[in-house]
C-alpha cells in the first residue's frame, strides 16, 4: 500500500480539479435544451431520444468503482489527464456526428470520460486534505459540479439558438485542453491503496449492480414492468458483490466502510438529497414549460437560483462546523431543502428552488466530507467513488419516483410529488 502526499501550492490543486468537474458536469446538462434540435436535424426516433441524455449518467454511474480502482493504482492525475483527453476528443466527434447511433456511443464514452475525471478529483482531494481544508475542497468541487449541472440547460439552450447544437459539444473541448494544461501544472500524483490485481468478477458485479438499478430507476416511468425487473436484478447482483468484497482481502470497493460511524449516515444522506435536487429541477422544468409556456431558455434562466443557491450552500457550509457538528449541520441542510421543496407548490412561484439548492448544496458538501473522513487517506478512491454511486442513484431514483407520483396525480401531480420529496427530505434530517 502506497500514499503519495504533496505538500507545496496544496491551495492550486483545486484549479485543475474545478475545471474538469465543470467540463463534465457540462457535458452532463447542455444537451438537454439542445436535444429537439439534435432529434429533428439527426431524425433520432422517439425512443432513441432519451438514451442521448440517459446514457451519459448511467455509463458515469457504472464505471465510477473501476475509475477509482484505476485512480487508486495507477495515478489520481494520470486517470484526470486520461478523462479529460477523452472529454476533448468524444466532444469533437460528437459534433460532428450525423446519426444517432455515433452521437449515443460518444455520450455513453463521455460518461466514463466523466467517472475517470471525477476519480480523479475525488481521490485527490480525500489523500491531500483534511479536516477543515478537507471540508472547503469539497464545498469547492460540489459546487462547481452543482453550478454546471444547473447552469447547463441555460448555457446549450443559448449555444443551440445562436450557432447551432454542435457548439454544445465544440464549446467544452478548450475547457478539456486547459484542464489538462492545468493538471500538468498544478496537480501532483497520488496513489492509494494498491491491490494485487483487478478482481474483474467484482468489477462486473458491481457493473451489473449500479447499472441495473440506476437503468431501471430511469426505465420506471416509462416501462414499470422492466424498470422493476432490472432494480431487482441490480439488488441481486449488489447483493453477490457485497458478499464477495466481505470474503476477499484485497476487495474492489472497501464496503467495511459502511461499518464506520457516520459512513452508512453520510451515503443515505446524498442519496436523499441527490434525489430531491435532480427531482425538483426536472419537475419544475417541465411545468414552466408543458403547463406554462414557457421556453426551454426561459425556464433554464427561472431556475437559476437554484444553480446561484447550490453555489452558495456549498461555500457556506464549511463554515457551519466552526460551531456545530457535521451531523446537525447536514440536518439543518436537509431541512432548508425540504422548506424549499413544500414552499413551490404552496406558494405557487419558483422562488423556493434557491432553498431547494442552498440545502443540496451544503449537504454534498458535508456529506461528502463525513464519507472521507470516516475512511482513510489509502481509501480516498473508495470514499469518493462510493459518494458518487449515491449521486447517481439518488439522482436518477428521484427523477423516476417522484414524476410517477406526478404523472399519477393528474392535475394535482406537480404539487404532491413536490410535498412527497419534501416530505421524504424532512424524515431523512430528523433521524
Amino acid at each position: 500500500m502506497a500514499l503519495t502526499r504533496v505538500e507545496p501550492r496544496r491551495g492550486l490543486v483545486v484549479i485543475p480539479l474545478l475545471a474538469g468537474v465543470l467540463g463534465g458536469s457540462l457535458a452532463l446538462s447542455m444537451v438537454n435544451t439542445a436535444l429537439p434540435r439534435i432529434a429533428a436535424e439527426l431524425q433520432v426516433p422517439a425512443t432513441a431520444r432519451a438514451w442521448i441524455v440517459d446514457v451519459y449518467p448511467l455509463a458515469l454511474a457504472v464505471s465510477m468503482v473501476g475509475a477509482a480502482r484505476a485512480g487508486d493504482r495507477y495515478g489520481r492525475r494520470r486517470v484526470l489527464l486520461i478523462g479529460a483527453s477523452a472529454l476533448a476528443v468524444l466532444n469533437a466527434v460528437a459534433a460532428a456526428a450525423t446519426n444517432a447511433t455515433l452521437l449515443i456511443v460518444c455520450r455513453g464514452l463521455l460518461g466514463v470520460a466523466s467517472a475517470l475525471i471525477l476519480a480523479g478529483v475525488v481521490g485527490t482531494i480525500g489523500s491531500l486534505f483534511s479536516g477543515r481544508d478537507l471540508a472547503f475542497a469539497n464545498g469547492m468541487w460540489i459546487t462547481t459540479l452543482g453550478a454546471g449541472n444547473a447552469l447547463g440547460p441555460v448555457a446549450g439552450g443559448l449555444l443551440t439558438d445562436g450557432p447551432g447544437w454542435r457548439w454544445v459539444f465544440l464549446a467544452l473541448v478548450p475547457l478539456a485542453v486547459l484542464t489538462i494544461g492545468l493538471a500538468l501544472w498544478l496537480q501532483p500524483e497520488s496513489v492509494g491503496q494498491a491491490a494485487a490485481g483487478w478482481e474483474i468478477p467484482s468489477l462486473l458485479w458491481s457493473a451489473a449492480a449500479i447499472g441495473g438499478i440506476v437503468y431501471g430507476l430511469q426505465e420506471a416511468t416509462v416501462a414499470p414492468v422492466r424498470g422493476v425487473l432490472c432494480i431487482a436484478a441490480g439488488l441481486v447482483a449488489g447483493t453477490v458483490f457485497v458478499r464477495r468484497q466481505l470474503r476477499l482481502r484485497e476487495p474492489l470497493l472497501q464496503v467495511r466502510l459502511f461499518r464506520r460511524p457516520g459512513f452508512a449516515s453520510a451515503f443515505a444522506r446524498i442519496v436523499v438529497s441527490a434525489a430531491t435536487a435532480a427531482a425538483c429541477l426536472y419537475l419544475v422544468s417541465l411545468e414552466l414549460q408543458h403547463s406554462q409556456g414557457h421556453t426551454p431558455i426561459e425556464a433554464g434562466f427561472a431556475l437559476l437560483p437554484q444553480a446561484v443557491a447550490t453555489a452558495a450552500g456549498g461555500l457556506v457550509a464549511p463554515f457551519s462546523v466552526n460551531w456545530l457538528r457535521s451531523r446537525t449541520s447536514t440536518s439543518i441542510a436537509l431541512v432548508i431543502q425540504a422548506a424549499g421543496l413544500i414552499a413551490i407548490p404552496l406558494s405557487h412561484t419558483v422562488l423556493p428552488v434557491a432553498l431547494v439548492g442552498f440545502g443540496y448544496g451544503a449537504i454534498g458538501t458535508l456529506a461528502t466530507t463525513a464519507l472521507f473522513e470516516a475512511a482513510t487517506a489509502e481509501h480516498a478512491g473508495a470514499a469518493g467513488a462510493t459518494q458518487e454511486v449515491g449521486f447517481a442513484i439518488g439522482a436518477g431514483g428521484g427523477v423516476a419516483v417522484f414524476s410517477t407520483i406526478a404523472n399519477l396525480g393528474g392535475g394535482t401531480g406537480f404539487a404532491a410529488a413536490l410535498l412527497a420529496a419534501g416530505a421524504v427530505t424532512l424524515l431523512t434530517a430528523i433521524r
